[in-house]
């Protein structure tokens, strides 16, 4: 699909993507080594600041960049940015934001799924291109609480997402009031 937009640097955010990206990568390589150029990939890393309570001393800030080491390979270039699986499109913005501040172009993204059919617009590029669009039912924290699916015995998936985080803080919280 990307074949015609003369991408130059494949960008992806930590950790989930990464693979998906390093084949999106290869690929392009070998369609452009023809045409004279090679395609870079980089990673996008989330932001830590030191913070002492935080185990390993370190806390995410929520933001995502491209270091310095890496941001020449993006620099001036057109950028495709990789993700598994869009939800809220929230890290593909993040990412984006991160890829301009390093001085690359973002182009366009792809997925693997965009869960709810996020539009391009929402991350600033034309299109999102995913070869799975299909909404999944999915509620935030706050959903939860206020609503009480929990006790309505909605089930919490563990297995993805950030179920799994979701219950250990519950479980904290209920073992010290």
């Amino acid at each position: 699909h990307f074949a015609g937009h003369n991408i130059e640097a494949v960008v992806a955010p930590e950790l989930g993507a990464i693979s998906l990206a390093a084949h999106v990568q290869a690929k392009l390589h070998d369609i452009y080594r023809g045409r004279g150029w090679d395609v870079a990939m980089v990673i996008a890393t989330k932001v830590r600041e030191p913070h002492p309570t935080e185990k390993g001393y370190f806390r995410e800030t929520g933001e995502f960049e491209i270091v310095r080491d890496q941001a020449r390979f993006i620099t001036g270039k057109r950028c495709l940015g990789i993700e598994d699986v869009i939800t809220t499109g929230g890290t593909m913005m993040k990412t984006g934001q991160a890829i301009r501040r390093a001085g690359g172009i973002l182009v366009s993204i792809g997925a693997l799924w965009n869960r709810e059919a996020i539009p391009g617009t929402t991350v600033g590029v034309d299109e999102i291109y995913s070869l799975v669009n299909m909404r999944m039912e999915s509620w935030s924290e706050d959903d939860c609480k206020h609503h009480h699916l929990c006790s309505q015995g909605v089930e919490i998936d563990t297995r993805v997402g950030k179920g799994k985080a979701y219950l250990a803080a519950a479980q904290t919280v209920q073992q010290n009031p």
